[in-house]
């Protein structure tokens, strides 16, 4: 039932579905890592870090497989055949979900970033909602950091910002092109002080990548009893009193 509501809230972006599917898996079989292949395009997401012990099971969908659902544990025999059970049944609640995730035939228009290959401003609309329901539910941390570059000549730099950004990010955040030269960080899980932490390295790192001809600017906002446009707001606001003091 959970993974029914929760995918049906993140359809249809596949990134997301895929993560949702990977997630629930480490929380039921409490394994050290979880990952979702598909066969279709090669499309991969993983949780946690990658073990030696791994329990796999097929995704199915019509009667053709189309991917593998596998935990990981860094002891052997450390699955049990309740685990192996369990992963079958989830495999078979989601496959259907991830067949139509990753059939959409216009998923690279509507929710890539031509440019960077990041999802865009419909993607990120899409992902905020499902975490704030998420949060709702769960009473966890979310925080959003709005990534602005200022004077940026040229599409090389924004790749640059683009490929720094996925690197540094934890592979349960989302990373957004949401603007010509603005980027949006969801943090799950996160607090404000953590972000910040996360920012610093992200700077560091993009002076290391490219000799940016660009300010880069982090707004950050941690949710709170708002709704996610304010959060947006805050995160916004704080963009603009570093420009104002800049």
């Amino acid at each position: 039932m959970q993974a029914q509501t929760e995918i049906a809230a993140a359809r249809p972006e596949p990134g997301a579905v895929m993560q949702i599917v990977a997630a629930l898996a480490l929380e039921v079989i409490g394994a050290q890592a979880a990952a979702v292949e598909l066969a279709a395009g090669g499309h991969k997401h993983m949780l946690g870090t990658i073990t030696s012990h791994r329990l796999d099971a097929p995704l199915v969908h019509d009667g053709k497989p189309i991917g593998t659902l596998i935990v990981y544990a860094d002891q052997p025999q450390a699955f049990t055949a309740a685990d192996s059970e369990t992963l079958t049944l989830l495999a078979g609640a989601v496959a259907a979900h991830l067949a139509q995730a990753s059939a959409q035939p216009t998923h690279q228009h509507v929710w890539d970033d031509a440019l960077t290959g990041l999802g865009n401003r419909h993607a990120y609309q899409r992902r905020i909602a499902h975490e704030w329901a998420r949060r709702g539910r769960d009473d966890g941390l979310l925080t959003l950091v709005l990534v602005d570059l200022d004077g940026a000549q040229g599409d090389g730099v924004r790749r640059t910002v683009a490929a720094v950004l996925q690197r540094w990010t934890r592979s349960i955040d989302g990373v957004y092109r949401i603007g010509e030269d603005q980027f949006a960080l969801i943090l799950p899980g996160a607090d404000a002080q953590s972000a910040r932490a996360l920012t610093e390295r992200i700077a560091e790192r993009l002076v290391d990548a490219h000799p940016l001809a660009a300010s880069v600017r982090f707004g950050v906002a941690q949710a709170g009893d708002e709704d996610p446009e304010r959060l947006y707001a805050a995160a916004a606001a704080e963009l603009h009193r570093l420009q104002r003091a800049a």
